[in-house]
């Protein structure tokens, strides 16, 4: 079995044995778990490693990571091929990680990391790079300072560190602990990953905190990591700063051969101020400082995305580099109880005054890293469950899809990049004067991910990642003393974590999507969590449990959350939940003669687009079980919505009530209607959408765009740029599947 594996064009150099990724569906029983596979360049396999990260049923593979050094051209696109049952040569030399010592430590072959054990303070004990050598004592941070000046320094956990993946092309460890100081004061817990590839002369470090204390707010002043080796020779330290000048988009160096203290910031007027006409979650540029001893080599750091991630600065004079991570006294960063922020840094050893250019190179590569994409086919063949292929696609309405993604607000700032305010809801008064934040709504990572598989375009990927991954640390609640907030993603609410928990705003196939395509355990963990929680709501909150008592929105939700944990894992108590709210809307309709919910005090009413969502995950758990019963339900519920919400001209209503009885051209319905098309056929069911369809694809999308120079919220700059993505989250599998049915069907 072979699959393309294709590489856009990049770079302006040659890149030898760079380090790519990449995830690659199957469909059940194609592979073995454990059979040897390979990245080959035409007849030359490449040193390989692979990890399953989730398996069928049978146990044959079901998505695989996928590691490989390849080399790739200058000024050119690259095709390479994925083959099964060919053994991979070993990568010389292997990365490998040692865990037999009193230090955990990871070679890659030039570079050397030791890292200090349990109950130390720092995370590093020693790092060697040819003459170069970095002890712990030259080492200090991450560290943290609270608002009344207290530093804390990082102190590993009982556990030490853990191995995620060993090698031989990629290693992987981890560690946790507290930040303390010296009168044995500890506040917030950290995350430590540390990455590095073989024979590779960088690691790549990703810090995150977490605030789990009690207190409800904690303010830091600033976050720093200090690099500062022993050297004798001061006065021939070449001191170096690059970042990038974002209107000319070169990066503009500032160095010294005689130790000459350099400083560079990005902050707010940074932002505000300039040009930014690339798609900023791929990239907008480097920023990094250098230090070079002109006898033994140096080290670069760079900040990654440090503009979206505003305020980042870098000092650097003779004795090291300081990199702030939050700079002190330019905002207070203030965590919510439950939020945690990741940051990244590339850390790069080199030798005795290698040129500034080549060391700008490798920090925009990190910035823009090279990735590959495989066929939209191996995708839809294998484990895309959501119906989003059309077999004679219609240009004009996949060029809607393209703008409806691209044309979104966005929000720079350390604790706001990957959301952006929800402009309706603020409009709608809900936060008091306050931006309402989107927090992810209707699953952004997801929406993204699925656009990417149609069109291979890399920027919707990025986007898929960068959502994620501030919905990771700041939409979750990692600790809270409500176990109905426990572990929940939080609805769109000011400062992202002011508003309640609630089933019907919490997902998880955008998370299951970003562990497929990284590997990063967390985002399962995350995703599982989200299920844990969604079942205490279940179990204790009565409404929740009765035919009728709440929204058939807060149910369905739960019910497709429950359904893509079912698919991940297998395991049968996500499949008895499903079963459970199934039959539960059995019941409902069986009362009611439809899904009528409570609204006002004295009255029962149909909300069209909640039930829509209902039907939708209805269908997903039919997809599953092909329990019949359900069939007829989804159908029922659908033909009750055209007879009794449909106005006239073909447009549904908001809500059955004469107060709320106005068109809502919310594009939910669609995905509802093609549901009942795909189990009868009938393209009544289509028809009666094609009016809402053309209005969705015809301009209601861009009805709430907001457009304008960019302006400063608190600590964020807000880029308003057309809809929140939520418009687009929400939007694109219901208009996608009726897309599929409307041309399927022939109505198109």
């Amino acid at each position: 079995m072979t699959i393309p594996i294709f590489f856009e064009k990049i770079a302006k150099f040659d890149r030898s044995e760079e380090p790519c990724t990449c995830a690659i569906p199957f469909r059940q029983g194609q592979l073995a778990d454990g059979a040897p596979v390979a990245v080959c360049d035409k007849e030359k396999c490449l040193p390989t490693q692979a990890l399953a990260t989730a398996l069928w049923p049978d146990t044959s593979v079901k998505w695989l990571l996928v590691h490989f050094l390849a080399d790739l051209p200058a000024n050119n696109s690259k095709s390479l091929v994925f083959q099964s049952n060919t053994p991979a040569p070993p990568p010389g030399p292997p990365v490998s990680i040692d865990l037999s010592g009193t230090a955990t430590t990871i070679t890659t072959g030039p570079l050397v990391v030791e890292l200090n054990g349990s109950g130390k303070t720092g995370l590093f004990k020693e790092i060697s790079f040819g003459a170069l050598t970095v002890p712990s004592d030259s080492i200090e941070g991450p560290s943290i300072t609270d608002s009344k000046g207290n530093t804390r320094l990082p102190e590993i956990g009982g556990e030490g560190w853990k191995i995620i993946e060993n090698g031989p092309v990629r290693a992987v460890v981890e560690a946790c602990g507290r930040h303390c100081n010296f009168r044995n004061s500890s506040l917030l817990d950290f995350v430590a990953r540390i990455y590095a590839w073989a024979g590779k002369p960088w690691i790549r470090l990703d810090y995150q905190i977490v605030h789990l204390e009690k207190s409800r707010q904690i303010t830091l002043n600033s976050m720093d990591f200090a690099l500062k080796p022993d050297t004798k020779t001061l006065q021939n330290i070449r001191t170096a700063t690059g970042l990038s000048n974002l209107h000319s988009y070169k990066t503009t160096i500032v160095s010294h051969d005689n130790g000459t203290p350099v400083d560079a910031l990005i902050d707010q007027d940074k932002i505000i101020n300039v040009n930014i006409e690339h798609a900023p979650e791929t990239f907008i540029g480097t920023f990094w400082a250098d230090w070079d001893d002109p006898e033994r080599g140096g080290v670069c750091l760079s900040h990654f995305q440090a503009h979206q991630n505003f305020p980042k600065s870098f000092a650097v004079d003779s004795k090291g580099i300081t990199a702030g991570y939050l700079p002190e006294n330019i905002v207070d960063f203030t965590l919510d109880r439950g939020m945690a922020k990741t940051h990244r840094m590339m850390m790069l050893f080199h030798a005795p005054r290698e040129s500034l250019e080549n060391i700008n190179y490798r920090t925009l590569q990190f910035q823009m890293p090279d990735k590959p994409h495989i066929p939209s086919g191996a995708y839809h063949e294998s484990v895309v469950p959501d119906p989003i292929r059309v077999d004679h696609p219609v240009q004009e309405i996949e060029q809607f899809f393209i703008e409806s993604a691209d044309l979104h607000t966005r929000a720079y700032g350390i604790l706001h990049w990957g959301d952006c305010p929800a402009a309706h809801y603020t409009n709608q008064g809900r936060g008091a004067g306050k931006l309402i934040w989107g927090n992810n709504e209707y699953d952004i990572p997801h929406a993204f991910m699925l656009l990417y598989i149609r069109t291979g375009e890399r920027r919707f990927l990025d986007t898929m990642l960068v959502a994620a991954e501030h919905w990771m640390d700041v939409d979750i609640c990692r600790c809270s003393d409500d176990p109905l907030r426990q572990d929940g993603q939080i609805i769109h609410s000011v400062r992202h974590c002011e508003g309640p928990v609630e089933p019907s705003h919490e997902w998880v196939e955008g998370l299951l999507d970003y562990y497929h395509v990284t590997g990063e355990r967390r985002a399962l963990d995350t995703a599982i969590g989200i299920g844990r929680n969604l079942l205490r709501h279940m179990t204790m909150r009565k409404e929740l449990r009765e035919p009728g008592a709440a929204s058939a929105r807060d149910t369905g939700w739960a019910l497709r959350s429950f359904a893509a944990l079912y698919l991940e894992t297998y395991t049968t108590a996500w499949l008895d939940q499903c079963r459970c709210i199934a039959d539960q809307f059995l019941k409902w309709h069986e009362k009611y003669g439809a899904f009528l919910a409570p609204y006002t005090d004295h009255a029962l009413v149909r909300i069209p687009f909640m039930i829509a969502i209902a039907v939708a995950s209805l269908m997903r758990y039919y997809r599953i079980s092909g329990d019949k019963r359900i069939a007829g339900l989804i159908i029922s519920a659908v033909e009750d919505m055209i007879d009794t919400c449909r106005m006239p001209e073909g447009l549904f209503i908001y809500k059955e009530l004469p107060s709320l009885r106005r068109r809502m051209n919310i594009a939910h319905m669609l995905e509802a209607l093609a549901a009942a098309w795909e189990l009868t056929g009938d393209s009544k069911f289509v028809k009666a959408g094609m009016r809402l369809f053309n209005t969705k694809r015809t301009g209601d999308f861009f009805r709430y765009c907001e457009f304008g120079p960019k302006y400063p919220y608190d600590d964020a700059i807000i880029h308003p740029g057309g809809n929140a993505p939520i418009g687009f989250a929400a939007s694109f599998v219901p208009v996608m599947s009726f897309y599929r049915a409307a041309v399927a069907s022939g109505c198109m």
